[in-house]
């Protein structure tokens, strides 16, 4: 029997979903109709009557009551509003709104935080500390939001992913696609009447592509079947797609639609989606057909998810799909060793979303505000039938989690053993040390072993960024509430959720702070210091927490590892994108490994430098192109939407496909798009590894140079970051032909030390601009190459940068600095076309060699033999009110000394 101190927790939770139902009211009060506003109105009042009937019941601990006084008194206030309403105004209630949104808030963290301590420790000065921290803290990240969460570009009505459509057929009692699936649309968004609050009965896309008749228009409407699921596909070098199985009225047919190539802004969108059709399968609604055959829809729904037993309560998630199946499993127990007799004929892993069993109970609505939480393991499900069931005797699940380990058996390579792991049969579980699965192929067990790792990381993912099942939230804020600010299009929500680690069952808390319209979200790691932190949250010195962020879909990469406070909120869009985009793990043909500097001075500098130069509202001008010639560009990177066009000149058969086995050009492009934020961007792949081929791969480079200045791209910029040993003629000739043509040429120097020359086709000065390093205290890098005496030898930024995956390595190497020249010069470049900078001193030979080697030595001090480039010459000394027109000057002056 409940004791009245729990039996008063349990019934607070009434309240918590009340203010998250109210809060999502208020927020989008524009859109409510006349007899909701109503409701509204009358759950406002409702609330704080309810708060003053949980006053009147004892519960023998005086911090409890003293918490629900506090949630009454504010909502005082609110109530006296409420009752002075004589008008359903929508003007006046918006007024309103951010007020009572605010108040909400406040009742609805005060009373999660309950959640944080037991009768002897509830408190209320204990409870506003907390509070009051956390508020701090989403204060000080709401001053930085664009620069940490950046938003997404975009025309809001462009095309978001392509769908392709299968036909689902039966056949004695079993379902199957269509071998041909084939495209409906390739460029298609939600419609924008669309919204996910209220029940799901059928699906809209709208059409972007050019020249559409009605009838395409026509074949992206489907109907919703009771239990439809948006399930996430995941294989590994392949982007991410989904899969719902859906009815189209026109061709009356059960299909398989499959979403894929979804722009990052977008992807938040079709989850909640996802997350929509989960919350409605979970509630078990009825079928919206009424003329589908019931025995069909559950066929259709063992194709979607394989759990039968949580149907109320689970919903997949993601699928991972691995088509080659082991020729037998043993599974090594506590107390037995189990080696079925039957041969493996399915096998599947999947990951599963849970909602809170009082969301689904309580019949509320669905609400973007309120999404599942994440199991903590991946389910791998064998069986001896093709479609299984989870109750019979030969299908075992294996659960596995983030901690376990997966390894082929050094004694027998054709065995990939899965190690701390739990397994299930007939709904029993029990422990297993180890599962081993056998192969008849040693290249389908490393195969599997290479891919179930993948799927661990994909799991520690997302684990990550979202919670799981295993946390309780005890604090959730809107940044815009603190402010009394109307909702924007572009929310931030900042949640904060604690767990039990450990067998002492210390609280480990964490914070997940996400945007709309942001790719990325950021989570604040703080351990067991969560009282320590919000005591001191003003502080500099305030908590050793972990910031991490992530970005779309890609792989765990950490900003900063024990940082300080300062760190996160002094934080820049450049520092953001050199420091957290994954990408690739080695530095390609010019790069070297080095982990001694730290590179952010120089990135405050452009910071400033790009911040100053921004165009008037209306005087922007052309933006740069910019050509990177390299080993190409990693698919996986969530930057790939910026490349405007790729060319693979290495493999010919898959010419437009983006690759980079290496991540060096996927960390030059990156370098160059963190200086440059609008560049136009055009890759050409000419180097399949780091090792360069004298024979050939002067060749391709040949070939790009000339693609890039073809009329349909005529880039102004062409960054080369790797070189050869030996002269190359027909190389030779064709940078002479991009000179010819006014384009700008950048070459890095090379990395082989003080001992030769700079590499081809660097060191044809007459043509290129060969581009040295330097460290972030303006000295030349041990790895630089003989500097010249008859030529420039400009050299920047070539030490520090992190890698596009691995999180604990920095690289170096001229072919890095030759990236932050083609995008500093892009961004001087971009200055001059501005349309209150054309009385410039021949503003229009600024982007041909002999303009930016004047603006460079302007900017350049000198160093040795070396002439470092230094961003902040152009704007030092000016007011920052006037580094602009300071810049103007500056970039005149040096025009003016134009050969």
């Amino acid at each position: 029997m409940l004791t009245p101190f729990e039996e008063k927790k349990s019934g607070i939770a009434d309240l918590m979903v009340l203010c998250f139902d109210l809060t999502s009211l208020l927020e989008n009060v524009e859109r409510l109709e006349s007899r909701m506003k109503t409701d509204l109105l009358e759950q406002v009042a409702s609330f704080g009557a309810l708060l003053q009937r949980f006053i009147a019941h004892d519960t023998g601990c005086a911090g409890f009551e003293s918490v629900i006084q506090v949630c009454h008194n504010l909502m005082a206030g609110v109530q006296a509003s409420v009752q002075k309403s004589t008008t359903l105004d929508i003007e006046e209630l918006e007024k309103e709104a951010p007020e009572w949104r605010q108040h909400l808030f406040e009742c609805q963290n005060i009373m999660l935080l309950t959640r944080y301590f037991d009768q002897k420790t509830l408190n209320t000065s204990l409870i506003r500390t907390l509070k009051e921290g956390l508020d701090g803290i989403c204060k000080d990240i709401s001053y930085v939001l664009d620069e940490i969460l950046p938003l997404v570009s975009g025309d809001p009505n462009e095309g978001t992913f392509s769908v392709q459509e299968t036909e689902l057929t039966t056949s004695e009692g079993r379902m199957f696609n269509d071998p041909n699936p084939y495209t409906v649309c390739s460029n298609a968004r939600f419609s924008q009447e669309t919204h996910w609050d209220k029940r799901i009965k059928d699906i809209k896309l709208t059409c972007c592509c050019e020249n559409t008749d009605k009838y395409h228009g026509e074949q992206l409407y489907f109907k919703v079947l009771s239990k439809t699921l948006l399930v996430a596909e995941v294989m590994p070098g392949q982007e991410l797609t989904w899969q719902m199985t859906l009815y189209k009225p026109i061709t009356r047919a059960f299909i398989l639609i499959r979403i894929s190539k979804v722009i990052p802004k977008y992807v938040r969108k079709v989850q909640e989606l996802a997350a929509a059709l989960a919350f409605q399968y979970a509630k078990g609604c009825e079928a919206t057909n009424n003329s589908m055959d019931s025995k069909e829809t559950e066929r259709l729904k063992c194709r979607v998810t394989s759990d039968s037993v949580h149907v109320q309560t689970m919903a997949c998630r993601e699928r991972f799909t691995y088509e080659k199946l082991p020729d037998r499993i043993r599974l090594e127990a506590h107390e037995a060793i189990i080696e079925p007799q039957w041969k493996p004929a399915y096998m599947q892993m999947l990951h599963y979303s849970v909602w809170p069993r009082n969301t689904i109970e309580k019949g509320k609505k669905f609400s973007p505000r309120l999404l599942p939480k994440l199991k903590p393991h991946v389910e791998l499900i064998i069986s001896s039938a093709p479609l299984p069931s989870l109750g019979v005797d030969k299908t075992y699940t294996i659960l596995v989690f983030p901690n376990s380990t997966v390894t082929v058996d050094p004694q027998n390579p054709l065995t990939v053993l899965v190690s701390g792991v739990q397994c299930k049969q007939n709904s029993e579980s029990f422990h297993c040390f180890k599962v081993e699965l056998y192969f008849k192929q040693l290249s389908d067990s490393e195969s599997f072993r290479a891919y179930l790792s993948t799927v661990l990381e994909r799991l520690i993912e997302n684990l990550a960024r979202e919670p799981s099942s295993d946390e309780k939230i005890v604090y959730s804020q809107d940044l815009g509430a603190l402010y009394q600010e109307p909702v924007g299009p572009h929310r931030a929500k900042a949640s904060v959720y604690i767990s039990t680690l450990g067998s002492n069952q210390e609280l480990n808390s964490r914070m997940i702070v996400t945007r709309e319209g942001s790719s990325s979200c950021v989570i604040l790691n703080f351990a067991d210091k969560l009282p320590e932190v919000s005591r001191k949250w003003h502080q500099t010195s305030q908590h050793s927490a972990k910031v991490t962020t992530y970005g779309c879909g890609g792989t765990l990469t950490r900003i900063f590892n024990q940082v300080n406070w300062d760190k996160l909120i002094e934080q820049g869009k450049t520092r953001d994108r050199l420091r957290t985009r994954p990408g690739a793990s080695s530095g390609g043909a010019q790069v070297l490994r080095d982990t001694k500097y730290t590179s952010d001075a120089w990135l405050d500098k452009i910071d400033a430098l790009r911040a100053a130069m921004k165009a008037p509202l209306g005087k922007k001008g052309k933006l740069v192109k910019v050509c990177v010639i390299d080993t190409g560009f990693n698919a996986m990177d969530p930057e790939w939407t910026k490349v405007k066009e790729f060319k693979d000149f290495v493999d010919r058969e898959n010419d437009t496909e983006l690759r980079d086995n290496t991540g060096h050009g996927t960390l030059s492009a990156t370098i160059i798009l963190s200086i440059y934020t609008d560049c136009v961007l055009y890759v050409a792949r000419v180097f399949k590894n780091n090792d360069t081929d004298e024979k050939t791969e002067p060749q391709l480079m040949v070939q790009a140079i000339d693609w890039a200045m073809e009329k349909e791209r005529d880039v102004d910029i062409i960054s080369i970051s790797a070189g050869f040993e030996e002269h190359s003629p027909v190389l030779q000739d064709a940078v002479q032909r991009a000179a010819a043509a006014n384009k700008l040429v950048f070459a890095a120097a090379a990395n082989h030390g003080n001992r030769r020359a700079p590499a081809f086709p660097a060191r044809h000065e007459l043509f290129t601009l060969c581009i040295f390093s330097t460290n972030t205290l303006d000295q030349g890098s041990s790895f630089n190459p003989e500097w010249r005496a008859t030529a420039h030898n400009f050299a920047l930024l070539g030490e520090d940068f992190q890698d596009r995956m691995n999180p604990n390595v920095r690289q170096s190497g001229t072919s890095m600095a030759t990236a932050a020249a083609a995008g500093l010069a892009a961004l001087v470049i971009d200055f001059s076309r501005h349309s209150d900078n054309q009385d410039i001193p021949r503003v229009g030979d600024i982007g041909k060699m002999l303009g930016m080697i004047a603006i460079f030595k302007s900017m350049s001090k000198r160093t040795g033999k070396l002439d470092c480039v230094d961003p902040e010459k152009l704007y030092i000394g000016a007011p920052r009110a006037g580094r602009r027109e300071w810049i103007r000057g500056n970039i005149s002056r040096a025009m003016l000394h134009t050969n």
